[in-house]
C-alpha cells in the first residue's frame, strides 16, 4: 500500500481550482481534454467521411484528444457547439480539403479559419502539446 498525505492532494486540488478559474474553462492546448473536433461539411459525402476518418486516426495516433461530429446538423451549428464546448480547435473538412489532404482549422474564439495540410497540422499540435510553447 502507498500512503499519500492529504496535504499534497489539497494543494493539487487548490492549484486545479485556480487554473480552472483563471482559464474560465478554456484550458491550454497541452492540458485540454477537448483539443480538436473534426467536422465534415456534408456528413453524407463518403469522400469527406474518409478524409475525416484519416485525420482522426492520424491525430489520435499522435496522442491528441480528438472527437468527431458526423451528425447531419448544419455546419454553423456544429462550429457554434464546438465553441460552447470549449474545443481548442475545430478542423472542418470539405471536398476541397479532402482532395488536398488538408483541413480548415479554426481556433477557439477566432472568426477566421485557415487551410493547413494534415502533416503541418500534426507538427503544429505536437509543438503546442510540448510544454515549451
Amino acid at each position: 500500500p502507498v500512503l499519500i498525505p492529504r496535504g499534497v492532494l489539497g494543494s493539487i486540488e487548490r492549484m486545479m481550482a485556480v487554473l480552472a478559474e483563471r482559464c474560465q474553462g478554456r484550458w491550454p492546448f497541452w492540458l485540454s481534454p477537448r483539443q480538436v473536433l473534426i467536422v465534415p461539411v456534408h456528413a453524407g459525402d463518403e469522400g469527406q467521411r474518409a478524409a475525416v476518418a484519416k485525420a482522426h486516426a492520424a491525430l489520435r495516433n499522435d496522442g491528441f484528444a480528438v472527437e468527431l461530429d458526423l451528425s447531419d446538423a448544419d455546419l454553423r451549428y456544429k462550429i457554434k457547439e464546438s465553441q460552447q464546448r470549449c474545443f481548442n480547435y475545430v478542423a472542418v473538412i470539405g471536398s476541397r480539403e479532402a482532395a488536398a489532404g488538408a483541413v480548415s482549422l479554426r481556433a477557439l474564439g477566432e472568426k477566421r479559419s485557415r487551410n493547413v495540410p494534415l502533416a503541418e497540422l500534426r507538427a503544429l499540435f505536437a509543438q503546442m502539446a510540448s510544454l515549451d510553447c
